[in-house]
């Protein structure tokens, strides 16, 4: 379970990592980005020797404009149960547009697709022979705004692997999305 919780960590700090050096640039407008963390359920379909579980999510995103989002995440759920499998730890990243219906209002729906990857502890996917699968990633979602910085965030994702089985995992996630202040941001001159 630690091997996977690192994992976790690591995929996290890389996308917190990754906006990093944004901050250097003049004229960087910090409203675009957002961080978002929630908890989840992962369910396993297509007769994969687990079932799911809890787990934890964390997505950074960048408003290309009034309608769409580019957000890279990573999702780590350590108590995933299983059926002959033991209790294996799942991870996964993905990377997907958003859609906003309604990006005007406190009510803000969304449509979501990309692609993913989940990894496991132990080979729990493809009936057991993988640790690992990669495939589309499809779903949408709400935000209810409190302020400009705060939303309330639910998710549900559909994940199918490309590979011959074809197996399939379900996400619903419910968090927070923090977005930074709208006021302008003095960055110190070198």
């Amino acid at each position: 379970m630690f091997s996977c919780f690192k994992r976790f960590v690591c995929v996290c700090t890389g996308l917190l990592g990754a906006a990093a050096p944004l901050q250097a640039q003049e004229g960087t407008d910090w409203t675009r980005w957002s961080v978002s963390p929630g908890a989840g359920i992962l369910l396993m379909g297509g007769g994969q020797p687990v079932d799911g579980g809890a787990g934890a999510a964390l997505s950074v995103g960048y408003d290309m404009s009034e309608f769409w989002t580019v957000e890279a995440g990573g999702a780590w759920a350590p108590y995933v149960k299983g059926k002959d499998a033991g209790n294996p730890d799942i991870y996964g990243a993905s990377a997907e547009m958003l859609y906003h219906l309604n990006s005007y209002s406190s009510f803000d729906p969304y449509l979501a697709f990309g692609a993913g990857y989940y990894g496991a502890s132990d080979r729990v996917f493809r009936n057991g022979h993988a640790r690992g699968m990669a495939g589309p990633r499809a779903g949408f979602g709400m935000m209810y705004h409190f302020t400009e910085e705060i939303a309330l965030r639910a998710d549900a994702r559909a994940f199918m692997a490309v590979d011959r089985e074809r197996e399939m995992v379900y996400a619903a996630t419910l968090g927070l999305a923090f977005r930074w202040p709208s006021r302008a941001i003095v960055l110190p001159q070198d």
